[in-house]
């Protein structure tokens, strides 16, 4: 007695097996894409504490500055404002210098006069200065923007800004 066999079992398995493949594979292609999303987000993350840190660190740095270092700082940031108006190829940005803790991470702080800008709303703050106070559009008080920008390697970068006014002491 022979038994016929149509080896029926030898093609599900095959059929399984690839199945299981094409699992494997996509499986593997997620992960890879997640684990650029993951670094993609801790870059970012990175750019935004850096430049965070460095904007913090020159705000202090600035306050920190006895008044009349500060006050000609802040006039030649003046200075280059009007000199840049009046079309001289100065600038209306002054650099201050500072250094990463990551040599990878190219950072640069400007301080901008801003005559010309109202007061941005995120600036300010209510129980400090409202439409009651002196200058109702605050415009009789020097306005000036800090600007901290970090950027990496791979082009993502972080800008935070902080405006502040300078009041005569």
């Amino acid at each position: 007695m022979r038994s016929r066999q149509s080896g029926s079992v030898l093609a599900i398995s095959l059929v399984l097996l690839t199945a299981i493949t094409l699992i494997a594979m996509m499986n593997m292609q997620r992960s890879g894409l997640q684990t650029k999303i993951v670094a993609n987000l801790q870059h970012h993350e990175m750019a935004f504490n850096q430049s965070t840190n460095i904007a913090e660190s020159a705000l202090n740095a600035l306050q920190a500055m006895e008044y009349e270092t500060k006050r000609e700082f802040l006039v030649n940031a003046q200075r280059a404002y009007y000199s840049h108006k009046e079309g001289n190829s100065a600038s209306n940005e002054i650099l201050y210098s500072t250094h990463s803790s990551n040599p990878l991470i190219t950072n640069s702080v400007t301080i901008s006069h801003e005559p010309s800008r109202s007061i941005k709303e995120e600036y300010l703050t209510t129980g400090i200065r409202s439409q009651f106070s002196r200058g109702k559009n605050l415009n009789d008080i020097p306005r000036f923007e800090l600007v901290a920008n970090s950027r990496l390697p791979n082009g993502i970068q972080s800008t935070q800004a902080f405006g502040f006014n300078s009041t005569p002491k």
